[in-house]
């Protein structure tokens, strides 16, 4: 990790703008005034997991709030997680998936509108759409 308020003691980072791999950001120090920092940004560590298509059930659909959603799947992929995301793509809850073929989704606190359920393992991920009337 770099230190973005590099400079001299009493600088003042500005300013701060990302552009694909790099951070850019001037910094006011009283000694030299302005001066331009330029960070590359280090590769995460994080890989990125593989879209696969949704193979699998989502009933009933639509569903009505208040009742429960079954997803299952017949892939044989063992998936880990599951996130629940709004139309905007705000995570509304988390899953942790326990069995090898279905998942249970209490609808209680949607509200109508369609969902995005994304179900993901170490290396692939897949995506499916819930809809609540």
């Amino acid at each position: 990790m770099v230190d973005l308020n590099a400079g001299e003691e009493g600088s003042n980072p500005n300013h701060l703008v990302i552009a694909g791999k790099n951070v850019f950001f001037f910094a006011t120090t009283p000694q030299t005034g302005y001066e331009l920092y330029k960070y590359e940004l280090e590769p995460s560590s994080d890989t990125q997991l593989q879209q696969v298509s949704f193979e699998g059930k989502i009933y009933p659909q639509p569903a009505s709030a208040g009742h429960s959603i079954n997803i299952s799947w017949q892939d044989g992929r063992q998936w880990s997680t599951a996130e629940l995301s709004d139309a905007a793509g705000r995570l509304i809850k988390s899953y942790r998936i326990t069995d090898e073929d279905h998942l249970t989704l209490d609808t209680n606190n949607l509200h109508p509108g369609i969902y995005q359920i994304t179900m993901k393992n170490d290396n692939l991920q897949m995506t499916g759409r819930i809809i609540i009337q």
